[in-house]
């Protein structure tokens, strides 16, 4: 299974609200088969897990690119994480980096493109292990 931009953006959103992860079809191929989210306890475990594995991949590909090294996936590590983790608006991060909204929005996009390849890529690898 493949997830595309949207999925991504949705599952970054909520990042800490664990019980939506957790039933969200990203679980199911982060965790071990049969291991379903059938209650709220689980789906909160579950969830927890989807969580610090997005962070993970997101560490990944930060440290890839040679952390605060100036690289395009640098600064969209950077990007993802003042967005989805800072709760910082476009607004914010536009004038903090000195851009128009329009710029990062774009920016944004192209970044959650580059990580959404990303964790298609990992998922691939795990479920091929």
């Amino acid at each position: 299974m493949t997830f595309n931009e949207e999925d991504v953006r949705q599952v970054l959103t909520h990042l800490a609200d664990y019980p939506y992860l957790g039933r969200h079809s990203l679980a199911g191929t982060t965790t071990r088969p049969g291991a379903e989210a059938s209650s709220g306890y689980r789906a909160r475990d579950l969830g927890l897990s989807v969580s610090t594995w997005l962070i993970g991949v997101l560490d990944e590909m930060s440290n890839e690119s040679t952390h605060n090294d100036g690289s395009i996936e640098s600064r969209y590590c950077e990007l993802l994480r003042a967005t989805y983790m800072d709760g910082a608006t476009t607004t914010q991060i536009a004038e903090q980096w000195h851009a128009s909204v329009r710029t990062v929005e774009r920016w944004r996009r192209d970044a959650l493109r580059v990580y959404t390849a990303l964790l298609n890529e990992k998922i691939e690898d795990e479920t091929h292990e």
